[in-house]
């Protein structure tokens, strides 16, 4: 199953995209669509997962672990950068001509810190402020699932620790859903994907993939509920 989720992971980021385009344009023919649009995310972020713990995987085998992080992030920010520095050119212009506009949040957003620091109609998407997030936490997510001998508790572990975040950041004072709770409820599927991702190299006993395939699912079952 492990070497099969592996093969097909850019199949399951192409559904997971379909699933959050039918979030976000057909909101007025569907019942509850940010249903598809959540569980969209979770796919992709799990697929996402999968992929950066091959990478980490592959750094470390070429080079020390600690050596191979520079080449990680560059290798990440030159597929993510470049196009994004494009689009958001465009989208920066249309934006200005439409009024309230800034340079400045223009290269808020180009830093990957829009979300963070700007108001609601400035920043151009939460997933790509998330995108830098992912990418720090990653090689620290690396290092505690392949360097456990238990790595499918460590994962288990993890998960409390960001439900327990959840909780704490899930509301405001003004009792809004906040922008931390957006970003630190999808480190859970990140955190799953990264483990499937470990368990495709090592070939995992029957525990392990029982454990970590009930469990993931259980998450699963309870998001799309």
């Amino acid at each position: 199953m492990f070497q099969l989720t592996s093969k097909h992971r850019n199949t399951i980021m192409g559904v997971s995209a379909v699933l959050i385009l039918v979030h976000h344009y057909f909101t007025n023919i569907l019942d509850k669509p940010y249903k598809f649009g959540a569980i969209g995310v979770d796919f992709f972020m799990f697929a996402m997962g999968l992929g950066l713990y091959f990478s980490l995987y592959n750094g470390e085998k070429e080079k020390s672990f600690l050596k191979s992080i520079p080449s990680f992030y560059i290798r990440r920010l030159k597929k993510i950068f470049p196009p994004f520095a494009a689009f958001l050119v465009f989208w920066g212009m249309w934006m200005y001509s439409k009024g309230g506009f800034t340079v400045k949040a223009f290269f808020l957003n180009l830093s990957f810190t829009g979300y963070w620091t700007l108001s609601y109609n400035q920043y151009f998407n939460w997933f790509v402020s998330g995108i830098l997030l992912f990418y720090i936490l990653s090689p620290f997510f690396y290092l505690l699932i392949k360097k456990s001998k238990y790595n499918f508790l460590s994962t288990i572990s993890l998960f409390v620790i960001i439900s327990i975040l959840t909780y704490v950041f899930r509301k405001d004072e003004n009792g809004q859903i906040t922008r931390t709770l957006i970003m630190i409820v999808r480190l859970i599927p990140l955190a799953f994907g990264m483990l499937f991702g470990a368990y495709c190299k090592e070939s995992p006993n029957k525990t392990k993939k029982y454990v970590s395939i009930s469990f993931f699912s259980v998450l699963f079952i309870i998001g799309a509920a």
